[in-house]
């Protein structure tokens, strides 16, 4: 766990993209998809009725844990057709109950993994994140967790029963908003054990003592700031590891998890955003998340943003130690009654990771077709769950 102590304190245009060279780039699956709370991109209502240390080893639980995340057979079936259909709000939400389900199912033709191996995989899986939000990607663990609880208990004790897994450890947040980190600082499993997760603040404040004034500057011009802190980002000399911890009431230190979910500032690059691409004052953070990934070189990252972010700054920083290789998501793909996309992309360490399967496997996989209406998502909860499930709009 984090060490503490006690003492306080797009537009490109004009911009050319870096050629690629060197080996291969890969993609594969996830082990769960991403949303975010904010993104600046316009959604479309769908109405129809249709250790700091970055080389620092991984335990054998934790590699064969990596095995699961990346491994998967390259033919895609699906959820079967009656798990494929979303018509109702119950339905909409049982994406990850019907998620755990399909990779536990030894009737698929898919190579699959059993309740208990997936359970000894969680139970020594760890996360982190930044530009944490109110803990989506948190969130979303913790429910793949209940639904293999669930799932191994009818399995190995019968209906009614719910096995014990131990949960996933969650590592360190870092978010900007006070309003956001109050959330998380209530987020009761992450801060109500022993070793409760680190809760960070400003990425800014990860610069290092003797550039912040040129951080204050480059604010004021931020169509400077790539060029001037590129390279020292690069050779790790712009940004520390360690900062304020919200969580603790002192400086931490991050550290390495399994895996590391961040959906960077997308309002440069959104339709509706301001269309400042890599010359708004966004790119200063995202500069500081770059450092910290190369520092810290988690085994797994998953990037999310708008469709018109510019891979080519995570190629250029990180693409000589991890495979990278991105997907565009749809939101109605999934069985939400909205059209939303967003780029995800996936990078694997070279050195810690297998060669992924590609990334649109995990799409293929678990896709499910929407016949509810956006309408319904918003007024379904008003009346009684029975009724509610009952009654379709006309």
């Amino acid at each position: 766990m984090p060490k503490c102590d006690d003492t306080r304190n797009a537009d490109t245009s004009g911009i050319a993209e870096p050629s690629v060279s060197g080996p291969e780039v890969y993609m594969g699956a996830t082990l769960f998809p991403r949303t975010t709370e904010c993104d600046g991109d316009s959604g479309e209502a769908y109405f129809g009725s249709d250790a700091p240390a970055g080389d620092k080893p991984m335990t054998e639980s934790e590699k064969a844990t990596m095995d699961t995340m990346t491994g998967a057979h390259p033919e895609v079936r699906g959820l079967s057709r009656e798990k494929m259909v979303v018509k109702n709000m119950a339905e909409c939400f049982d994406f990850f109950e019907r998620a755990v389900e399909e990779v536990t199912d030894p009737d698929s033709i898919q190579d699959v993994i059993t309740s208990g191996e997936l359970a000894s995989r969680l139970e020594s899986f760890s996360i982190s994140t930044a530009y944490s939000g109110i803990g989506a990607p948190e969130t979303t663990l913790n429910i793949i967790h209940h639904w293999v609880q669930e799932i191994r208990g009818r399995e190995t004790s019968g209906s009614g029963s719910k096995a014990t897994v131990k949960a996933p450890r969650m590592v360190f947040q870092v978010e900007y908003d006070e309003c956001c980190r109050k959330e998380l600082l209530h987020y009761p499993s992450l801060h109500k054990d022993s070793h409760p997760c680190c809760c960070f603040g400003d990425l800014n404040g990860f610069y290092r003592p003797e550039l912040q004034e040129v951080v204050k500057q480059l604010q004021e011009q931020p169509e400077l700031a790539l060029e001037i802190l590129s390279k020292m980002v690069a050779d790790g000399e712009a940004v520390t590891t360690r900062g304020w911890c919200y969580a603790h009431g002192k400086y931490c230190d991050m550290t390495m998890a399994l895996l590391h979910v961040a959906g960077t500032s997308c309002t440069a690059y959104a339709a509706c955003g301001k269309q400042q691409g890599i010359r708004d004052a966004t790119i200063l953070p995202f500069l500081v998340w770059i450092g910290h990934r190369l520092v810290l070189q988690e085994p797994i990252l998953l990037h999310e943003n708008s469709k018109r972010f510019p891979s080519w700054l995570l190629q250029r920083f990180l693409g000589h130690l991890y495979h990278i290789e991105e997907t565009v998501a749809e939101a109605a793909d999934f069985g939400q009654p909205a059209r939303r996309e967003r780029k995800l992309t996936r990078l694997v360490h070279r050195g810690k990771c297998g060669v992924p399967v590609p990334f649109d496997n995990f799409a293929a996989r678990f896709y499910r077709s929407c016949e509810m209406t956006f309408r319904e998502y918003y007024w379904q909860h008003l009346i009684p769950e029975a009724q509610a499930l009952g009654f379709r709009m006309r």
